[in-house]
């Protein structure tokens, strides 16, 4: 498993936590992880590139 996979699933365990803290800031951490570490978005040429 890839940290970027773990991280999604940490964020997405936290996002259904009952205390409001650490709701409001997962909330935060996964709208900046969904806008900077999707990769779907990534130029699959420049992915073939690095490889």
């Amino acid at each position: 498993m890839d940290e970027s996979t773990q991280t999604k699933d940490l964020l997405d365990k936290h996002m259904k936590s009952e205390d409001a803290d650490v709701l409001a800031m997962a909330k935060l951490m996964n709208e900046k992880f969904e806008k900077y570490c999707k990769i779907e978005d990534v130029n699959q040429i420049l992915v073939l590139a690095l490889v």
